[in-house]
């Protein structure tokens, strides 16, 4: 294919990735370019997976990732056996359909501290971040 054929086209949501360790190139079937093999180590750099396809696996060179990805996002929903119980404040989904904000988990008395039972919380998500005002700055409440 030459240059030409080639078009700019936008990325929609997120990818499934993770830090690269050593061995994953004879671990995996991991699709890696001829420009990658040629660097002093992959280390440093990440593997992505597609989504509907756990094989497909591929190398992200450090400074791609860094530019194109940032920061890991947990924006949507996840299921409530993965969410953090050391305190950290999070909102949750009740199976009646609605939802519970600013809530953590309490480890001495082993409960949600909204004090519904695990068996009423189905999922989890981080509390969202503050709007940004007209300047882009983050305003807290205070």
């Amino acid at each position: 294919m030459s240059e030409s054929e080639f078009r700019l086209y936008k990325r929609r949501g997120s990818i499934e990735a993770r830090p690269y360790e050593h061995g994953d190139q004879s671990r995996f079937s991991l699709s890696i370019s001829e420009a990658d093999l040629k660097r002093p180590t992959l280390l440093g750099g990440w593997v992505a997976r597609n989504p509907d396809n756990h094989d497909d696996q591929w190398y992200i060179a450090p400074e791609y990732f860094a530019k194109h990805y940032g920061d890991e996002v947990v924006s949507e929903w996840q299921p409530i056996e993965a969410a953090p119980r050391d305190g950290t404040p999070i909102d949750l989904w009740h199976k009646n359909g609605f939802r519970i904000t600013d809530t953590w988990w309490d480890a001495g008395d082993e409960i949600w501290t909204c004090y519904f039972v695990d068996e009423e919380i189905t999922h989890w998500m981080p509390i969202p971040a503050p709007p940004a005002n007209a300047d882009g700055a983050h305003k807290e409440s205070v």
